[in-house]
């Protein structure tokens, strides 16, 4: 065996079968606060230059989720959204609740405490559906069918990231038609989470 050959098969996967098959890379404590309701972690803006606007998602287009009232919805958006969520709050008579003293931008140990705390994360493809994934917590990520979509997350087998086994891939059909990617977070929300 070569020099080359033993670096290619010590440092890239050469199959499928190379993938380990654990849930979490990185290790943290929960904040728990134990509640009735499934907490579910929201982020739904990029600010990636080009892709950003192509990845991200406009809350109204998550209303068919955030009007169910067995889930309690937190604001991980690393964005300052805090003016956006309460005008939305207000709009639609919803509570995104802000996490107060936690910096989502700066303070990624903290932000992964939070995350672990959640009973899911729902998010679209930016740096909190890998550090959700890297952490193992369940993750429902929401992709566009073309541009943006870049390749990491086209390493899948049924929906599911090779990368992060956590990680859950809901595709867009149609360009810029979250409607269906909305539906089917919806019912596998209801049929994963719920007993």
């Amino acid at each position: 065996m070569s020099f080359t050959d033993r670096i290619t098969w010590k440092f890239f996967r050469n199959d499928v079968k190379s993938f380990p098959n654990r849930n979490n890379f990185l290790k943290t404590n929960a904040i728990n606060d134990y509640g009735i309701k499934l907490k579910c972690g929201l982020s739904w803006k990029s600010i990636n230059s080009v892709e950003g606007d192509l990845k991200s998602i406009e809350l109204e287009n998550l209303l068919p989720i955030l009007k169910n009232e067995n889930l309690e919805f937190f604001n991980i958006q690393y964005t300052n959204e805090k003016k956006n969520i309460d005008q939305f709050n207000q709009k639609y008579n919803l509570k995104i609740q802000n996490i107060h003293d936690l910096d989502t931008f700066n303070d990624l140990h903290s932000l992964s405490k939070y995350l672990k705390s959640f009973n899911f994360i729902i998010t679209i493809s930016n740096t909190t559906a890998h550090l959700a994934g890297s952490l193992g917590v369940p993750t429902l990520l929401m992709l566009p069918k073309n541009i943006g979509k870049l390749w990491y997350w086209n390493n899948s087998i049924d929906s599911k990231s090779l990368w992060y086994p956590s990680v859950r891939i809901f595709k867009q059909n149609v360009e810029n038609d979250w409607d269906t990617v909305i539906l089917e977070i919806n019912r596998y929300i209801q049929d994963n989470f719920y007993n």
